[in-house]
C-alpha cells in the first residue's frame, strides 16, 4: 500500500517506522528538516520538505497515487485542509486525521461535504482508554482488549516466590494455567527470552485469555491484589481531566495543576472531583495530596520530564503503581532501570489504530507491544473450505510463519477451547501474535479468500 503520512512528528515518525515495517511505501511531509532527517535512515522512506497543506507540496508527495493519507501535523487546521485537498482533488481512497481540538472533533462526527470519509484519530483518548484499561487489572503494565472485549491481552512482571518465576520459559509457553489460556513471550529488559532461560523476578510475561478469567490469572501469578481506588493525577490537561471525569463515578480522585486557569477549568469539570493548584513535583505538595495513601500515581502533563520526576517523587513516598507518559518514545526503555511502574507511549497507542484502519478488510483490531515490532491482532475466517489455506483445518495443521501463535479462536461470540482436534471454521475470530510486524501479512495471507481452490 502507498501511504502518504502529512506530518513527522512523535506520532508522524512512529507511524512512519510501524508501517515501514509493515512493508508499505511510505511518504513523509514536514517542515522540520531534522525530523525529516531522522526518518531518512528508514529503508525505502521518501521525506518531502514543505507545508502540508500547500497543493504544490502535495503534489510532490505523489498524494494523488496514494491508497492513504494519514494528516498528523501539530496543527488541527494545517490536518483538516490537507485532508480536504486529499479527498476532493485527489480523490484519496482512505484519509486518517488526528483532530487534537474536541471542538473539531465533535463536527467531525456528522457528516459533511468537508469531513465526509475522513477517519478521526487522537492520541490523547487512546491514551486515557489504555489508562483506564490497567487500572482494571492492577500490577499490570500493557492490557489490550481484543475481539469485542471478548479476549484480553495482558504483560506483567514476575515476582519472586510466584509463578511462572523459576519456570523455564518453555514451560511458560505450555502452561496451561486455564483451558483457554495462552502464555505468549516473555522479555528481559526488552530482549526476548529464548525457550531454555529461566524466568526471574521482574522479566516481562505476555498472556492471553478470555475477559472473564484475566483477574483469576493474574491472582495466581501475582497473589491477591487489592482493588486501585485512590487516584492522583498530575495535570489537568485534555489527557489529565477527561481521565480524571471517568475514573471520579468509581474511584477517590485527586488532580495536580500549576496552571491556575487550567486548574479552574478541571474544579467546573469535575465538581466532585478535588483538584489541588500547585506543582507536582514538589513533595510537600504530594504529600498534602495524601500521596502515601494512594493506589495509582497518573503523570499526564506535556513535560516528559515533570512526569518522570513526579512519579520516581510519588514512589519515593508511598504510592503503590505509578504511570507515566511520555510523549519522547525512545525514553520508554530507560525507564526500565527506573521503579516507575508503567511507561506509556502515544505514539504507539495510535500507531496501534491506525495499523487496524490499514488494514480493516483483513484485521478488525491490533496493538503493538510498547517496545519493538511484536504485534497482536485478530482477523476473520472468510470463505468455506477450499476458499482459503484454513477454512476446515486443523489448527495446528496451519502453517504460520516461524514466531507465529493462534493465541485464540472466537465462535459464535464465545472463546473455545484450542486443542489438537480443533478446526477453523468460516467467519471464526482469531487472535494471533507476531514476533516481527513483518510477518503479518504472510499471515494475512492464510486466511484471505483466494481465486485458487485450496481442498
Amino acid at each position: 500500500m502507498n501511504i502518504v503520512i502529512l506530518g513527522a512528528g512523535a506520532v508522524g515518525g512512529t507511524l512512519a517506522e510501524t508501517l515501514n515495517d509493515h512493508l508499505h511505501r511510505i511518504t513523509v511531509v514536514d517542515r522540520n528538516v531534522t525530523q525529516l532527517e531522522r526518518l531518512q535512515k528508514l529503508d525505502g522512506v521518501i521525506t518531502i520538505s514543505g507545508n502540508a497543506a500547500e497543493p504544490h507540496v502535495l503534489e510532490q508527495a505523489n498524494v494523488d497515487e496514494a491508497d492513504m493519507v494519514i494528516a498528523v501535523t501539530g496543527r488541527d487546521e494545517i490536518n483538516i485542509v490537507a485532508s480536504q485537498v486529499a479527498r476532493s482533488v485527489y480523490e484519496t481512497p482512505k484519509v486518517i486525521i488526528r483532530l487534537r481540538s474536541q471542538d473539531y472533533a465533535r463536527i467531525a462526527r456528522y457528516k459533511s461535504k468537508y469531513l465526509d470519509n475522513l477517519v478521526v484519530i487522537n492520541p490523547e483518548n487512546e491514551v486515557r482508554a489504555q489508562i483506564e484499561q490497567l487500572l482494571k487489572y492492577p500490577r499490570t503494565f500493557e492490557v489490550a482488549s481484543l475481539a469485542d472485549n471478548k479476549v484480553i491481552f495482558v504483560g506483567f512482571r514476575a515476582l519472586r516466590n510466584m509463578p511462572p518465576c523459576g519456570m523455564t520459559v518453555d514451560a511458560v509457553l505450555n502452561w496451561n494455567l486455564t483451558s483457554r489460556t495462552r502464555f505468549v513471550a516473555a522479555f528481559r529488559k526488552f530482549v526476548p527470552l529464548d525457550r531454555t532461560s529461566e524466568i526471574q523476578r521482574k522479566d516481562e510475561i505476555y498472556f492471553c485469555a478470555p475477559t472473564e478469567e484475566v483477574s483469576n490469572i493474574l491472582s495466581e501469578c501475582l497473589g491477591s491484589v487489592q482493588p486501585e481506588r485512590k487516584v492522583l493525577i498530575a495535570g489537568a490537561g485534555r489527557i489529565g481531566t477527561s481521565l480524571a471525569k471517568v475514573l471520579q463515578v468509581d474511584h477517590s480522585v485527586r488532580l495536580i495543576e500549576p496552571d491556575p486557569e487550567h486548574a479552574r477549568f478541571a474544579a467546573d469539570k469535575l465538581q466532585d472531583g478535588i483538584v489541588y493548584p500547585g506543582d507536582a513535583t514538589d513533595a510537600i505538595k504530594q504529600r498534602e495530596c495524601e500521596i502515601a495513601d494512594t493506589d495509582v500515581f497518573v503523570a499526564v502533563t506535556n513535560d516528559d520530564e515533570i512526569n518522570v520526576m513526579s512519579s520516581l517523587l510519588a514512589k519515593q513516598e508511598g504510592a503503590r503503581q505509578t504511570i507515566t507518559l511520555l510523549n519522547q518514545d525512545p525514553y520508554v526503555r530507560l525507564l526500565n532501570e527506573t521503579n516507575i511502574d508503567v511507561a506509556l507511549s502515544p505514539q504507539r497507542a495510535t500507531s496501534s489504530s491506525v495499523v487496524s484502519l490499514v488494514h480493516e478488510n483483513n484485521i478488525r483490531a491490533a496493538h503493538r507491544l510498547r517496545v519493538g515490532t511484536c504485534e497482536v491482532f485478530e482477523t476473520v475466517v472468510r470463505g468455506s473450505a477450499g476458499e482459503n489455506r484454513v477454512t476446515g483445518k486443523k489448527v495446528n495443521k496451519v502453517s504460520l510463519p516461524q514466531n507465529a501463535s493462534i493465541l485464540a479462536i472466537v465462535r459464535d461470540d464465545n472463546v473455545i477451547e484450542i486443542d489438537d482436534s480443533t478446526v477453523f471454521q468460516e467467519e471464526d475470530i482469531a487472535v494471533i501474535y507476531v514476533a516481527e510486524a513483518a510477518m503479518i501479512q504472510k499471515v494475512l495471507r492464510l486466511f484471505q479468500l483466494s481465486a485458487f481452490s485450496f481442498r
